[in-house]
């Protein structure tokens, strides 16, 4: 197994696993919304329900990924952690799943490289590119399996910011929440995080900024609030 990423209650080890350990997962783990019961979609390493399952202490938490290598280091992670016995790991298609007990939250970091190449790993190419799952199969299949009052959080390019509301709301969800993410001051908006449901919003959707340093050695205050509890060291 290679070096694991260490963090403060749990560690992930990756070897095989398509997509890589990195920020977007760290902060939508941080900032996603939660409930009883949680499905993380494209669990990858596991690191998003790992974090869910920190973050909500009586969340049974469901992680699902396509991908065979994915699984076997999600369900590796997962066993080595405290929440072994909250966290369930399979493999499965989200577009086929059925469920008869509903969930209170969706989270996805999805694969959003469908105009840019393939990758020459099959395994690589199904996680990353959305010819494979679609934002439209997302809220499809999340409009069958969420509660009423539940959620589904994503984390996107800030470019797909107008393209995932449209697609949303012809699916029937809404945003509630919306966090545009940055890496200093000076740069453009890099990605954003987005909470929808399918209830309309009574009032615009609350808006967050988030700026990730200061400077290349020194993470802004609001960053270090946000992940402190998973991090080891800031």
């Amino acid at each position: 197994m290679s070096r694991p990423f260490r963090f403060k209650q749990f560690e992930i080890v990756q070897q095989q696993t398509p997509m890589k350990v990195g920020t977007d997962g760290v902060l939508l783990g941080a900032w996603a919304d939660g409930g009883r019961r949680i499905l993380d979609v494209g669990t990858g390493t596991g690191l998003i329900a790992l974090m869910m399952a920190q973050r909500f202490p009586d969340a049974e938490v469901i992680g699902i990924d396509i991908c065979d290598e994915a699984v076997e280091e999600a369900i590796y992670n997962v066993s080595r952690s405290p929440f072994s016995a909250r966290v369930m790991v399979s493999k499965a298609d989200f577009r086929e799943m059925q469920t008869v007990a509903r969930f209170d939250s969706i989270v996805c970091n999805p694969p959003y490289f469908e105009n840019s190449l393939k990758c020459p790993s099959a395994g690589r190419t199904t996680a990353r590119h959305s010819d494979f799952l679609t934002l439209d199969d997302l809220f499809l299949g999340a409009r069958d399996i969420l509660r009423e009052n539940g959620s589904i959080c994503l984390v996107l390019p800030y470019s797909l910011k107008d393209e995932v509301i449209d697609k949303a709301n012809g699916n029937g969800f809404f945003p509630n929440r919306i966090m545009r993410v940055r890496g200093n001051e000076t740069a453009e908006w890099k990605r954003i995080l987005i909470s929808l449901s399918k209830s309309i919003a009574l009032t615009p959707p609350i808006i967050e900024d988030l700026t990730l340093e200061i400077s290349r050695a020194h993470r802004t205050p609001e960053y270090t609030a946000l992940t402190k509890d998973f991090y080891l060291e800031f």
